[in-house]
């Protein structure tokens, strides 16, 4: 490396970086590093491993060159931090269990916290961590001294409130308001995945894979027909999904859940409460009447709109004009509209 930055025969591209323009690359190259190992491509693991070292080594040049540190210190250091806080193994031998390892493990890093100012509970926590992984860093600290809800339902509460603020703030059609709810709704969602033990940054990124997958079976499939892309709307995009058995086995699968439902539904020795806050449609509505109590808020709204497709809600209308009058059901049925209030339920 001392090669290609050496002034006067050195590469012109070498020669011009620093500690910000190499950065970036350090980020990306450990990405690749990770992208080898989920697809579990052994020769492309260790030429990205190759490359990540590239990049430490490039950034322990130029601050050689600066007279700040060496490679050598980046290795001294790495050493001395892994006996430190390995005392377990490297010093006095003793047997511990995981927990206390994992508990020594964080009071060493505390206290290399302090050693280097860093007293806040948050401090030392990287500002360039892709966002959902900072996320669930700042709150696991926060849980660390009890700044948390005791279990999961206590998130879920505070996700449907996020979400009514989010509304809110749409309706508002307040751009700021809606960009710091969408940024507290993240938040709590990746404060959920925690209480769940489930890393949010891997979640996301197999959902970004799974709609990849899908979103490339309905191109192949478009382009079997010699489909215009930009013509087909959202529900023929759809089909295409499943178009190589026609959707059968996952609307039987659809099927036979609702059925399993509702037959639980009915059978239950305990009353069942239903609690609408939006739009129910179509066997939304038979799982509603299905129900022994019911509450709505003021913008909820029904509807078996089976018609306007020319289906008849058969199976929900069983339910439903158990509930409502036989006027209001008959008008659902066969018209399809919204009604605001489903009476009598």
């Amino acid at each position: 490396m001392s090669q290609l930055r050496d002034k006067n025969h050195g590469c012109e591209w070498d020669k011009k970086q620093t500690f910000e323009s190499i950065a970036p690359f350090t980020i990306e190259e450990a990405y690749e590093v990770a992208d080898s190992i989920a697809r579990q491509d052994n020769d492309d693991l260790k030429e990205e491993l190759g490359d990540l070292l590239l990049q430490v080594v490039f950034l322990s040049q130029i601050a050689s060159e600066e007279n700040l540190f060496s490679f050598d210190d980046v290795v001294e250091i790495i050493t001395q931090k892994l006996i430190r806080r390995h005392p377990y193994v490297f010093l006095d031998q003793r047997s511990h269990s995981s927990e206390d390892q994992i508990y020594q493990w964080e009071n060493i890093k505390k206290e290399e916290r302090i050693q280097k100012e860093q007293s806040g509970i948050l401090d030392g926590i990287a500002k360039n961590l892709p966002s959902l992984k900072r996320s669930q860093k700042i709150q696991e600290r926060a849980s660390g001294v009890g700044f948390d809800w005791p279990n999961a339902q206590g998130v879920f509460e505070k996700i449907r409130e996020e979400t009514q603020e989010l509304e809110e703030a749409i309706f508002s059609d307040d751009k700021e308001s809606i960009r710091e709810e969408i940024g507290d709704l993240l938040m709590i969602v990746t404060n959920l995945a925690r209480h769940l033990d489930i890393d949010s940054e891997e979640a996301l990124n197999r959902a970004n894979n799974k709609f990849i997958d899908r979103f490339k079976y309905i191109e192949d499939q478009i382009e079997k027909t010699n489909t215009d892309f930009e013509k087909l709307e959202l529900k023929d995009l759809n089909s295409k999904r499943d178009e190589e058995d026609k959707g059968k086995e996952y609307y039987k699968r659809i099927f036979k859940l609702c059925s399993e439902l509702m037959i639980n539904i009915n059978n239950c020795s305990k009353p069942i409460i239903a609690v609408i806050d939006g739009i129910a449609t179509a066997a939304g509505c038979q799982l509603i009447s299905s129900c022994d109590l019911a509450y709505s808020s003021n913008r909820s709204q029904y509807a078996t709109p089976g018609v306007n497709i020319g289906l008849f809600c058969s199976t929900p209308m069983v339910a439903l004009s158990r509930s409502v009058s036989k006027k209001d059901a008959m008008k659902m049925l066969l018209t399809g509209d919204m009604i605001l209030s489903l009476i009598h339920i």
